[in-house]
């Protein structure tokens, strides 16, 4: 008798036990994602000090939403207390991207320690597997590992390089209406979604599970969306008109990063982290490049803005009275020293030196690779027509009598045309 085995079918899980995983994935997915657009948010106001002109918003800001710790001594300390950290975030930032990150994420869900987790371990495992983690994982590394390092951050407190001459409330508004718009405009964006990873976990539609192009960075992503929601509201408010709608969007971005995330008083410690951050994302982010060269008046139009408020600020401390320049005086003696207006356009002028040549370097990098990557596609398509030319020609004849004149018919044969099948047929 012939005995047939028939392999049984893998049980699937309970109908109640998926809708539990599906329930805590849903859960851990959105709160990473609010987490991490947190500290975007916080991030921007930190970096602009907004905490401490308006101390009602520190509860609800990162890290205060200022460099709120003891300042350091000198350049040394400075250094040495905040490098580690920084360490800390650029590390994983730059070595695991999303895509190996995934891998990573795939080979550990295989693994019997994760199968051996107390209840969580089928939930984990499913998490591990699905498209999006890996850049899900992504962003909340990222965004612990900024969070540590913003509220761990010793701040450099001496020299004072200037103050803005601005109103303080109006600085204020200006500071929280752009970060808050940015943020709005950000969230209403189909492909913010695709580029938190909650699309694709989520299996939502493509539109909210594609990330934006060239692999962009979410500060980078940030600031494109302050350009297309101005775009949108400069619609409604110029209907009919689209070269108002798109200068309306130049204005929005021009204003929230140029003018909004500038703190009231820059020191030079400012001028170093800002520096340095400008510096890392300018090198390692080719969207960030790109975008820039897409926006370059707009981009310009930031540095003249920085420029100018710079100057008045300089102007303004040169324009006060006796009384005022007396307790300017006993205040610096008292807490910190500042910069001559020729030492801080210097360094002002030093900084944005350094950034433009590291954009333009990164952009002349980029155009080497895409030159490179086209000499390859070249190549490759010679030596696909190389091998397609060796390949056996088959000829077709049809007869005619073209070419005959009257009276040779029997004198000259027939001349038959020759068509030749194409190798690209025949490759095919």
């Amino acid at each position: 008798r012939k005995v047939v085995l028939r392999a049984m079918p893998q049980s699937a899980p309970p109908p109640v036990a998926t809708r539990g995983r599906d329930a805590v994935t849903f859960i851990v997915t959105v709160a990473t994602a609010s987490y991490v657009l947190w500290v975007l948010a916080g991030t921007v106001a930190w970096i602009s000090h907004l905490g401490h002109r308006a101390a009602w918003l520190q509860r609800f800001l990162l890290a205060k939403g200022f460099p709120s710790n003891a300042p350091t001594k000198n350049l040394a300390t400075f250094f040495i207390g905040n490098v580690p950290t920084a360490l800390g975030f650029v590390l994983p930032h730059s070595l695991l991207p999303p895509k190996k990150l995934y891998a990573l994420m795939h080979s550990w869900s295989k693994s019997e320690l994760v199968h051996s987790i107390p209840i969580a371990g089928p939930v984990v495992t499913h998490f591990l597997r699905l498209p999006g983690s890996g850049r899900l994982v992504y962003n909340a590394i990222a965004a612990g590992t900024l969070h540590f390092l913003l509220f761990h951050f010793a701040p450099l407190a001496t020299p004072v390089v200037a103050v803005l001459p601005f109103p303080k409330l109006t600085h204020v508004c200006l500071s929280v209406g752009f970060l808050a718009f940015a943020m709005l405009s950000m969230v209403f964006e189909p492909e913010t979604y695709g580029l938190l990873g909650v699309g694709q976990i989520l299996k939502w539609s493509p539109r909210y599970a594609t990330p934006p192009p060239n692999n962009m960075d979410a500060i980078t992503w940030m600031g494109v969306n302050s350009w297309r929601g101005g775009v949108k509201v400069g619609g409604l408010l110029f209907k009919n008109k689209p070269g108002l709608a798109k200068a309306f969007g130049g204005a929005c971005f021009v204003l929230f990063t140029g003018v909004s995330i500038l703190p009231a008083t820059l020191t030079f410690g400012d001028c170093l982290t800002r520096g340095v951050a400008a510096f890392y994302l300018r090198r390692r982010s080719k969207s960030f490049r790109k975008w820039v060269a897409s926006v370059e008046g707009a981009h310009l139009m930031t540095w003249a803005i920085r420029g100018c408020l710079l100057m008045a600020a300089f102007r303004a401390a040169t324009k006060v009275n006796v009384e005022d320049l007396e307790n300017m005086k006993t205040a610096l003696k008292e807490s910190s020293s500042s910069l001559s207006p020729l030492n801080a356009m210097a360094c002002a002028g030093g900084t944005a030196l350094v950034l433009r040549l590291a954009e333009n370097h990164g952009a002349s990098g980029d155009a080497k690779r895409d030159n490179k990557k086209k000499q390859k596609t070249d190549e490759k398509n010679e030596d696909d027509e190389n091998e397609n030319s060796e390949l056996p020609v088959v000829e077709v004849s049809f007869a005619s009598d073209a070419g005959v004149k009257p009276g040779e018919e029997t004198k000259v044969p027939p001349v038959r045309r020759v068509g030749r099948l194409s190798s690209e047929i025949i490759s095919c």
